[in-house]
């Protein structure tokens, strides 16, 4: 089964970005679109050729989900997202790269990330039967300080108390998974020096338990206290 052309990705991800930054500013757009096409292009190159099935991409009210034929070769999948570098078909890969799509370093799971966060929207990555599921949608709360950012002049953050950045935590750690603080940071949408404040206050009142025994181990993750 052939790959599709960079100008069909192209196209299909202004299509998506059209429907999930609506509304919103161009900056929102262009960052959407932009991590659609990170996604989209990851789907293409990193897929299994050797499965004769199409890359599939599911339209929703407020989502988008790509799914790729096949699991990562030479990544892995943990906690939403790919860890590791390299691909199956790296001269695909190349090729897109070369006509400007995609990165060739091994850091266009990370861009995507970055645009994703920067447009409000939540990307996950997920194992599915056998194949990958990449679903990029509206985080409500990112996305409402995102906008609310936009509409202060030289406003680059929205200003919480402390006490409001706790909850919001709490919130998001009831499903009793444990969570990166990338993770939470993201989902949340405040500065990873924020959450660290507020870790610790939830840890010292004994509403979580982290992972490891220091607090800032690189494998950290942190769930409410069952």
């Amino acid at each position: 089964m052939p790959p599709p052309t960079p100008l069909g990705l192209d196209a299909l991800a202004d299509q998506a970005a059209t429907r999930l930054a609506a509304g919103g500013s161009s900056g929102m757009f262009d960052a959407t679109k932009g991590a659609l096409r990170e996604v989209l292009v990851n789907a293409v190159v990193h897929r299994d050729y050797t499965l004769d099935v199409p890359i599939r991409v599911d339209f929703f009210t407020d989502a988008v989900a790509v799914r790729s034929p096949g699991l990562p070769e030479r990544a892995d999948l943990e906690d939403g997202a790919f860890v590791g570098r390299g691909s199956r078909n790296p001269h695909l890969q190349f090729l897109f790269h070369s006509l400007g799509f995609g990165q060739y370093n091994g850091t266009g799971w990370h861009r995507a990330q970055a645009l994703a966060y920067e447009a409000g929207l939540d990307l996950r990555a997920d194992a599915v039967a056998g194949d990958v599921e990449v679903v990029l949608g509206v985080e409500p709360r990112r996305r409402v300080a995102v906008e609310r950012a936009e509409r202060s002049v030289g406003e680059a953050r929205t200003r919480l108390t402390p006490a409001t950045r706790e909850d919001q935590v709490v919130e998001l750690l009831a499903d009793g998974r444990w969570w990166a603080p990338g993770d939470i940071a993201t989902n949340l949408g405040i500065p990873r020096s924020s959450l660290t404040v507020a870790l610790k206050r939830l840890h010292a009142r004994g509403r979580i338990q982290p992972s490891q025994a220091r607090p800032r181990a690189p494998s950290q993750r942190w769930r409410l206290v069952r």
